[in-house]
């Protein structure tokens, strides 16, 4: 799944807000399919994780927005990480 976003990470930058001053990041989790059928099939979907108090198969999307809800950048990973990868995304906006 996160390859698929990678490959069209390109295609939404011309569609990304401008920062604003106030901004919020957050992570959402995606489910692709229920934990219970993890494993029966030979190709993988997803990597199983946590996401608030209940188990996933998919991955994880986090945005962060402008003070008008727009979307000024965004990221990727399996279900299984934590939010660190998305710690370099979030400094981007630092200043």
């Amino acid at each position: 799944m996160a390859r698929l976003f990678t490959t069209h990470t390109a295609w939404t930058a011309r569609f990304l807000a401008a920062p604003t001053v106030l901004g919020m990041a957050d992570t959402s989790g995606i489910e692709l399919i229920h934990p219970m059928w993890e494993g029966r099939s030979p190709a993988p979907v997803g990597q199983k994780g946590q996401n608030n108090p209940r188990w996933i198969v998919g991955g994880q999307l986090c945005f962060i927005l402008n003070q008008w809800g727009c979307i000024c950048a965004w990221g990727c990973a399996t279900a299984n990480v934590y939010d660190t990868p998305f710690h370099s995304l979030i400094a981007q906006f630092q200043d």
